[in-house]
Parts: C-alpha cells; sequence; structure tokens
C-alpha cells in the first residue's frame, strides 16, 4: 500500500470516519451499475394496445359527395330573394299611409265642421296667424352719470421741533404756509402712486424721495405712502416731510364749494382755483320704464318703505 494512502486511513481511523469512506466507495461502484441497468431497452408495448392505435390511425372520414351538393362553390346565396334592404316592412309602411290619411281627414273635418254654424270654418286660418313672433321690446333707457375724482394726500410735517399733520393736502397747496412757501403740492403720479411736490431752488433735498430731474438739481420730488424727505435752507433749518396716505376723493360741484365755504365761516379768497381732475369715470347706469299700472308700486316696495 502506498505511503499516501496508509496517512489517509490512519487519519480516517483515528477521527473515526472510516464508515463514512466505505460508503462513500460504494455509492461510487454503485452509480455505474445503477446508470447501465436504465440505459436497457425499454419492456414491449402491449399488443392490444397498439392495434388500438394503429385502427386510429388508419380511420379517415370521409364526406358524402351527394349530401354536400355543391360544397365546392360556397353557399348558394341565389335561393334568397333580391330586394332593397333600406326599404321598411310592409306593415311598417301601411301603418304610415293610414296615420298620413287619418291625419289629412281629421283636418279636413276639422276645416268644414264650422261650415253649418255660418263662418266657422274660418277658425283654422285664425288659429294660424297667432304663431307670428312677439313685438320686440324696445331697449330701456340709459341714464349716464359721471363721476370725477381727484387725489389728496395726508401729510405729516417737521419744522424744526414743531411737529404739524395735514389731512386732505390739495393740488398746488404750499406747505409750511403760503407765507414763506418752501413746498408746493404738484397732485400725484399715474393712480395715485406717488406724491410729487415742487421744490424751492434754494433748497437741498436729502432723503427716501426720487428727485426729478436728478438728485443734484432737485426741481420736482416723489414720495410714496411711508417715505420721508428733508430740506435744508441756506439759514441751516431744516424741513421733514413724510407722506402717511394718498386718497383718492370725489370732485364737488361749484355750488357745493361755495354753501360749504360759506357754512365755515372762512373768509372768502379772491383767487379762484380752476377745477383740477385726475381721474373721470362714466357709469351707465340702466332707467327701467315706469309700469302700465300708472307708475304705483307693487306691494313688495311699499312693504320696504
Amino acid at each position: 500500500m502506498p505511503d499516501a494512502a496508509r496517512d489517509v486511513w490512519h487519519d480516517l481511523r483515528e477521527r473515526r470516519l472510516w464508515p463514512l469512506a466505505l460508503l462513500l466507495v460504494l455509492a461510487i461502484l454503485a452509480v455505474p451499475v445503477l446508470l447501465s441497468q436504465s440505459a436497457a431497452e425499454p419492456p414491449a408495448p402491449d399488443p392490444a394496445a397498439a392495434g388500438a392505435v394503429e385502427q386510429r390511425q388508419a380511420t379517415v372520414v370521409t364526406l358524402d359527395e351527394e349530401a354536400t351538393g355543391s360544397s365546392a362553390t360556397g353557399s348558394a346565396l341565389d335561393r334568397f330573394p333580391e330586394g332593397d334592404p333600406f326599404t321598411p316592412p310592409g306593415a311598417i309602411a301601411k301603418a304610415g299611409r293610414g296615420g298620413t290619411s287619418t291625419a289629412s281627414a281629421a283636418a279636413s273635418g276639422t276645416g268644414t265642421a264650422g261650415a253649418p254654424g255660418g263662418g266657422g270654418g274660418t277658425a283654422p286660418s285664425d288659429g294660424g296667424s297667432g304663431g307670428s313672433a312677439p313685438a320686440p321690446v324696445p331697449p330701456p333707457d340709459v341714464e349716464t352719470e359721471t363721476v370725477s375724482y381727484r387725489y389728496v394726500a395726508d401729510v405729516t410735517l417737521w419744522a424744526g421741533e414743531r411737529r404739524r399733520s395735514i389731512r386732505g393736502l390739495d393740488k398746488l397747496d404750499m406747505l409750511p404756509n403760503e407765507a414763506a412757501p418752501a413746498l408746493i403740492f404738484m397732485g400725484t403720479t399715474e393712480a395715485g402712486g406717488n406724491a410729487v411736490f415742487l421744490v424751492d431752488a434754494t433748497l437741498r433735498a436729502v432723503g427716501e424721495g426720487r428727485c426729478v430731474p436728478s438728485r443734484a438739481n432737485c426741481v420736482y420730488v416723489h414720495l410714496g405712502p411711508g417715505s420721508e424727505h428733508t430740506f435744508v435752507d441756506e439759514a441751516g433749518e431744516s424741513l421733514r416731510l413724510r407722506v402717511e396716505e394718498i386718497r383718492r376723493v370725489e370732485v364737488r360741484s361749484r355750488g357745493e364749494r361755495r354753501r360749504a365755504a360759506a357754512s365755515s365761516g372762512a373768509p372768502a379768497r379772491r383767487f379762484a382755483l380752476p377745477r383740477l381732475v385726475d381721474r373721470v369715470e362714466v357709469t351707465e347706469t340702466a332707467v327701467v320704464p315706469a309700469a302700465a299700472d300708472g307708475g304705483h308700486r307693487s306691494s313688495d316696495s311699499d312693504g320696504g318703505r
């Protein structure tokens, strides 16, 4: 026995694995034997079953030529009569013709029924004229109302330590007063975005506003709501202006302004300013014509008075 095989055998004995090794050897020897038996020829089939299979294969189905007739030419459509597929059935056609004749008879009977009564036959013609379209209703009158608006500014002015709030600053009003004007309110930009002030040429302007045409040459200053701007004169006195709000108010007529001035008791001014308007709105309201009963109100409107 070679030394390698002897060493393997001793190792298997020491580890008690020699039964497992013996089983492996037997399995190696048995596999070829089992494979050779499975590769043998299969058993012969049953003679009775083989005869049945041959009989099924030999059976051929044949069709009777006399029964099929003209099977080679397909279905015989000439057996059916020719006709228009869109023609309605006879019963429906008769019913339609009968209904038409009945309707015509009823119409003729209605037209002649009033003949003995003297002039009753003209009733159908009168009924036909009742289907004419009604007379068109004239459009309602439209009442136009024109309302003019102007923009005013609510501002706060600081002249040194003195603080003054001015509400409703109108176009061409002067600040701080007419005796010593430093700023003139020129109105607002489009849609009341910013208040525009004309600045005295001797003032130096510094602040959050926008100077036009330039900051070095500030002829006009644009101030939006919440913005402040400071103006300093040659003597070093400052004037601080803040725009609180820009509002749109309705322009009153001249008569209303005269009555308001007379009721306030303030002395009349010599110079009358023209009517200054920033925005004009035209509203059209439909005027409903009075009712046919003389213009009396309905019960609902009387109850709401």
